[in-house]
């Protein structure tokens, strides 16, 4: 599949809904992912309930809330994270921004433009490590960049 099928592909929440699914189940340590517009908008999510309820414990709510409302959270600040970055990056003389991960004391959480439109979010699984966070990540874009099956037959 050529880059430029693989762009017409992302722009479809229902093909980027399926891709998510078929990412998470084969990546290990991503607890969550969601596809984000730069402005921050979700395109498609795919977040384990643990990871939503452990979002809402650490917030301090009492009610289940939908995986929707981690992933418009997410992604709303995905999309600061990754102008920041782009930013901080740039003023550092880094070169374009690839990456914005966050380590924090329960797990890692990271920021990756898919397109010149698109952010990918991933959310490590519970307690992953910094260095398999990485690993995974970079699976993860792989496997949604790279070559999809051939589901049209």
């Amino acid at each position: 599949m050529s880059v430029r099928a693989v762009h017409v592909q992302l722009q479809d929440p229902a093909a980027v809904a399926e891709l998510l699914q078929r990412m998470r189940a084969t990546v290990r340590d991503i607890a969550g992912a969601v596809v984000a517009s730069h402005d921050g908008l979700v395109v498609a999510s795919d977040i384990d309930p643990v990871v939503e309820v452990a979002a809402n414990e650490t917030v301090g709510r009492r009610s289940r809330s939908a995986p929707e409302d981690t992933a418009h959270k997410t992604s709303a600040m995905a999309a600061v994270a990754a102008g920041l970055g782009a930013q901080f990056t740039q003023a550092a003389g880094s070169g374009t921004m690839q990456a914005v991960t966050f380590e924090g004391n329960r797990g890692c959480t990271g920021v990756f433009p898919l397109t010149s439109a698109l952010l990918l979010v991933l959310i490590g699984a519970p307690q992953v490590t910094m260095g398999r966070f990485v690993v995974a990540s970079k699976q993860a874009l792989a496997a949604m960049l790279g070559p999809q099956p051939d589901t049209q037959r």
